[in-house]
């Protein structure tokens, strides 16, 4: 992992996991001193809301106190309203990316706590910023999981990836693939990043297994 002369921002998107009861640890990168985006209130909290509709429909919502404080502040967009569903929204933020014009990113690890479920599903939130109001899908690859284009066909039909042995490559890939991942771009939300300074994407985290593990993902 390289990290840019004179900041501490990761050069690429990465993020560091390790399981151990359910318990994912991220690595210690940090992106600092990096919001000096632009955002403007009301497309902002209409996309916030947008994302809280996603996790509602994955049966991951918001907490209640947490939701009924955000609808106060979007009834009121200021910029000092958006600060404050910063501090709420980053309780869930598993990795917050930053998205350079050139399409490079740079990560932080989120706030949220980091338990996952054996043989079960969790959402978290991924901030982004993205001065460069680029229009891209965020993506992502870790050789812990299922690649997520496979991931998305299976879950067509079933929402448990195939990490059976037998859609494997032999007991080796199986011990070493032991999640799944899928970024959330049904309706309210697209696939694609809309452009906005600051928003967030929701991703869904599979366990198959209970006890200690590690994992790498990247975008």
């Amino acid at each position: 992992m390289q990290t840019q002369t004179g900041s501490s921002l990761t050069r690429r998107s990465m993020i560091a996991a390790a399981l151990r009861s359910g318990f994912l640890l991220a690595c210690p990168a940090v992106l600092r001193g990096q919001d000096d985006v632009a955002v403007e209130p009301q497309p902002y909290f209409a996309s916030v809301g947008r994302v809280i509709q996603g996790l509602r429909s994955l049966g991951a919502p918001l907490a209640p106190a947490d939701a009924e404080r955000i609808t106060r502040l979007t009834a009121v967009p200021s910029p000092a309203n958006v600060q404050a569903a910063e501090t709420i929204l980053a309780r869930y933020t598993l990795m917050r990316v930053r998205l350079n014009p050139d399409g490079t990113a740079l990560t932080a690890a989120g706030d949220s706590s980091r338990e996952l479920v054996e043989q079960g599903w969790r959402a978290f939130l991924i901030r982004v910023e993205n001065p460069g109001a680029l229009a891209v899908a965020l993506t992502s690859i870790s050789q812990a999981a299922v690649p997520e284009g496979s991931l998305s066909r299976q879950m067509a039909i079933s929402r448990e990836p195939g990490l059976a042995i037998g859609n494997l490559d032999g007991a080796a890939d199986y011990a070493r693939r032991w999640m799944g991942f899928k970024f959330f771009g049904s309706p309210p939300l697209a696939a694609a990043l809309s452009g906005l300074a600051i928003e967030y994407r929701i991703v869904d985290i599979f366990s198959r297994d209970s006890g200690r593990k590690s994992a790498y993902l990247q975008a």
